[in-house]
């Protein structure tokens, strides 16, 4: 599953599987200046929800680390 980042207005939100099968998203709260450094833009002008903005996805390749998993 791809993630990706929309850092807009009124919130920034992590975005899962945008423009695939539909989404997901959830509030960001990280460091919205690093991601706009290191990441790339792949859409502007989105709208997710009632949040409008640029939508970044992370550099390849990405890292996905399991914290909790059900046995």
């Amino acid at each position: 599953m791809k993630t990706t980042v929309l850092i807009g207005s009124p919130m920034n939100l992590f975005v899962w599987d945008y423009g695939r099968y539909g989404m997901g998203s959830a509030p960001f709260y990280g460091d919205a200046d690093a991601i706009r450094e290191s990441w790339s833009p792949v859409r502007q002008n989105a709208l997710v929800g009632n949040s409008k903005g640029t939508i970044y996805a992370p550099p390849e390749p990405q890292e996905v680390t399991i914290v909790n998993s059900p046995t």
